[in-house]
């Protein structure tokens, strides 16, 4: 099983369920190693969230050790405010 885990992994986390799926978390360092196209969850500095880097999927294309744009998802208004506060958690930690 695979779900996608939006803003900071932990307490503020926000999990978008419509998008959960069966498969392996071998799939993204397949794409890393073999330098493939693909869209993958990653943590990116996202400066339209807060300014922080967070986990905001899907990133395309790791390989290559770079991120061609940011893919956003379609979060429903408690999704939307859940992740704008995942961020201003991670941003408030940083500066602590």
């Amino acid at each position: 099983m695979h779900a996608y885990v939006v803003g900071e992994h932990g307490d503020s986390e926000v999990l978008p369920w419509f998008c959960a799926q069966v498969g392996g978390l071998a799939r993204l360092t397949r794409a890393i190693l073999g330098d493939e196209k693909g869209v993958y969850t990653v943590s990116i500095f996202t400066p339209e969230m807060e300014g922080v880097a967070l986990s905001l999927f899907p990133a395309p294309h790791p390989g290559g050790g770079r991120v061609e744009g940011t893919v956003h998802p379609q979060l429903d208004a408690a999704e939307q405010a859940a992740l704008r506060q995942s961020a201003q958690m991670i941003k408030a930690a940083l500066s602590f």
